[in-house]
């Protein structure tokens, strides 16, 4: 579905529109039988944004921090720590790209269609 963004957007961040007034691309379950056209009512789940944004910043830093402190224990001087962290940072964003494309083709979403409003 085609979503405008509205003054709520700047507060969530759920899909990056931050209340702009640009519209955006938005899959969603239809439990209410919506179609084109119609405007509807969307309700994401909190949960799902906290753990894509656990994902997206957390999971590369802990990355780096365990690649640094294991080369540093392993080697014991900075070049291999600094190298394995490098290592590991590359090693989080390929997992990254591959967990996102794997729930692209579960087509999991977090957003319902809980309302037609016309």
């Amino acid at each position: 579905m085609r979503m405008s963004s509205s003054s709520a957007c700047a507060k969530c961040g759920g899909c990056l529109m931050g209340g702009g007034g640009g519209v955006a691309e938005v899959r969603a379950v239809n439990q209410c039988g919506a179609r084109e056209g119609d405007d509807v009512e969307l309700e994401m789940g909190a949960s799902g944004v906290i753990w894509a944004s656990f994902l997206v910043f957390i999971v590369p830093v802990l990355s780096i921090m365990a690649g640094y402190f294991l080369g540093h224990g392993l080697f014991g001087s900075e070049i291999p720590a600094i190298s394995l962290s490098i290592a590991f940072l590359a090693i989080s964003f390929l997992f990254l790209w591959v967990y996102d494309r794997r729930l692209r083709k579960k087509r999991a979403c977090n957003a319902r269609i809980v309302k037609v409003l016309n």
